[in-house]
């Protein structure tokens, strides 16, 4: 996930076709002023059609402005990401494919939107309800479409901190080098919502919940982050979303629309290939960050945490491997009892699947308060 930026935001299409219309090509991604744009290419694949990895690599991806501006994407993965800088208001930019095969594609030229300004908030209704997350926007003279999306980060640090640790390979325990006690998890939106605030007097948007955190999650124990954005988008791309979403969501349907038919804005300019895809191009992009601690939310525990002694673990019958098999981590020596007190593994272990994190390095823009 990107820190500070939607860019990785995509919520893949991959449409299985009929055979005559397969292996076009599938990009997803948009043009984003002044922040990381990302595009993800794919091939479609025919009805019943189990294909490895239907992710196009090495091709060639650019952004491209009437300004003169032509920035190269790199390949990352199964993405292409291109920094690009802020885009002006009376200038036109677009996306230019080549495939390995040498088939070139190009999006329409668009000026980028810009969002309306917004707010956001939460609430909690009492101890055990969710955290709900809302966004306003402020008025406008005209309709427009937005897209809404969140990104959220949380740092979490375990109960206790050991000071021994279990090595299964060894079959041994050593004192711990490294506790991993603090980590953290990112997540992000993955559906496109796209609102026309037509439907809103005064075209503005009151209190759409985008997102909501149960008082049982652990991702709101200690410290959470969610960062909420509005992006404007055109009439075309929220047709085209809304056209994509019927074909996903309705597939095989008397009336759904065919992939060939959704209203894409990338064509092939050097064959009569098709290809699937909008290309919408942002312009100003409004955001709206919350930052919550234990102190702000109910948080309620609702995992058991077990304490063994040495004594315990001799009743019980349980040698080390055996802890370790039923999710306990060594805790400390017990030098009264003279052995080791074991624990359940999550209350010393900020990698434990309970905790949901994917790092313990500190992102660079998280505030140290704990």
């Amino acid at each position: 996930m990107l820190l500070g930026s939607l860019s990785s935001c995509i919520e893949y299409f991959e449409p299985e076709i009929p055979a005559d219309e397969s292996a076009m090509l599938v990009v997803n991604g948009s043009i984003r002023s002044g922040e990381k744009s990302v595009f993800v290419l794919s091939r479609t694949v025919t009805l019943g059609e189990k294909v490895p990895d239907p992710y196009v690599h090495d091709a060639t991806v650019a952004v491209c402005g009437t300004d003169g501006m032509r920035y190269k994407a790199k390949q990352n993965g199964n993405k292409y990401e291109v920094w690009v800088g802020r885009l002006a208001s009376n200038e036109q930019y677009w996306v230019e494919i080549v495939t390995p095969d040498g088939a070139a594609y190009s999006s329409e030229p668009m000026s980028p939107v810009d969002a309306p300004d917004m707010v956001g908030h939460y609430s909690q209704l009492g101890k055990n309800s969710p955290v709900e997350f809302t966004i306003d926007t402020y008025p406008t003279d005209e309709p427009t479409y937005v897209s809404l999306n969140y990104d959220e980060t949380w740092e979490v640090k375990t109960p206790y901190i050991p000071t021994h640790e279990y090595y299964p390979r060894e079959k041994k325990i050593f004192a711990t080098a490294k506790p991993h006690v603090r980590g953290w998890g990112m997540s992000e939106s993955t559906a496109t919502i796209i609102e026309p605030t037509s439907k809103y007097v005064n075209h503005s948007i009151k209190g759409y919940k985008i997102h909501e955190v149960s008082s049982y999650d652990t991702r709101i124990y200690l410290l959470y982050r969610i960062r909420m954005y509005v992006e404007a988008v055109s009439k075309e791309e929220y047709e085209y979303e809304e056209a994509r979403r019927k074909q996903t969501d309705e597939m095989g349907g008397l009336f759904t629309p065919q992939p060939t038919q959704l209203p894409s804005n990338i064509h092939s300019v050097n064959s009569d290939r098709k290809a699937i895809g909008y290309v919408g191009v942002r312009g100003k992009i409004s955001s709206y960050t919350i930052m919550l601690t234990r102190k702000e939310v109910e948080y309620n525990e609702v995992r058991k945490m077990e304490i063994l002694s040495p004594g315990e673990i001799k009743k019980l019958g349980y040698n080390n491997a055996m802890l370790h098999d039923l999710d306990y981590s060594v805790l400390d020596f017990d030098v009264m009892a003279n052995g080791y007190n074991w624990i359940s593994t999550w209350a010393v272990d900020c990698r434990h699947y309970t905790w949901k994190t994917q790092t313990e390095t500190m992102p660079d823009d998280w505030p140290d308060l704990y």
